[in-house]
């Protein structure tokens, strides 16, 4: 495979995979078995999560709010969210 080295990739992109980055760092950890009880809830205060992930408790804030406006976790409480299992998981 040759390698262009010429390549120039934007600010823009390299902002985009940043961002995708801290998402996939929530995900992660809603997924966590460690920070699960039960199939389907996870536990962690907005404040907890941002400490474990190293996000500012607003990135947290505003990622599980879109989550829950799509349909993919439900709030509960003050820290505990049900997993829309049929919206995370695959259908075989």
């Amino acid at each position: 495979m040759k390698i262009n080295k010429d390549l120039k990739v934007s600010k823009d992109f390299f902002d985009k995979m940043a961002t995708l980055d801290k998402r996939m760092k929530i995900i992660s950890y809603l997924l966590d078995p460690n920070n699960r009880h039960g199939k389907n809830l996870a536990i962690g205060t907005h404040r907890k999560i941002a400490e474990v992930t190293e996000l500012s408790h607003s990135t947290v804030q505003s990622f599980l709010k879109k989550l829950e406006e799509q349909g993919l976790i439900k709030r509960y409480s003050n820290g505990v969210y049900e997993l829309t299992m049929e919206k995370v998981t695959a259908k075989v």
